[in-house]
């Protein structure tokens, strides 16, 4: 119920606000949600260009064998 509810509302207001262009989207930030504290935080993080999978030369390819 409730909590589902809100984090679809989030996810929304995300999306349009990206669609707008009004406020700080969360590009390059990750949203953390302690839902029994009702404590939001966010940490920055940054594109790793030796990444094994979303780098400049990324070396796996297939992640059926990661299963």
């Amino acid at each position: 119920g409730a909590l589902p509810g809100v984090l679809g509302s989030l996810m929304a207001l995300e999306t349009v606000r990206e669609i707008v262009g009004f406020g700080q989207g969360l590009v390059g930030r990750l949203l953390m949600i302690d839902t029994r504290d009702m404590r939001f935080e966010t940490t920055r993080y940054g594109w790793d260009e030796n990444n094994p999978l979303s780098g400049k030369n990324p070396t796996i390819k297939d992640l059926g064998e990661h299963r």
